[in-house]
């Protein structure tokens, strides 16, 4: 069934991405913290 191997493939696709996204985050985490505190002041300031 090449219906079943295409959807094995996609899942398996889905999950590198993810694992790449994660490995991403845990090396940036200090960016993405400074980053996010930089957003979340930026969004506080334009609500005010």
């Amino acid at each position: 069934m090449p219906g079943v191997i295409l959807h094995k493939l996609w899942l398996g696709s889905i999950a590198s991405t993810d694992l790449y996204f994660v490995l991403l985050l845990k090396q940036h985490l200090a960016c993405s913290i400074r980053f996010a505190k930089w957003y979340t002041s930026f969004r506080f300031l334009a609500l005010l």
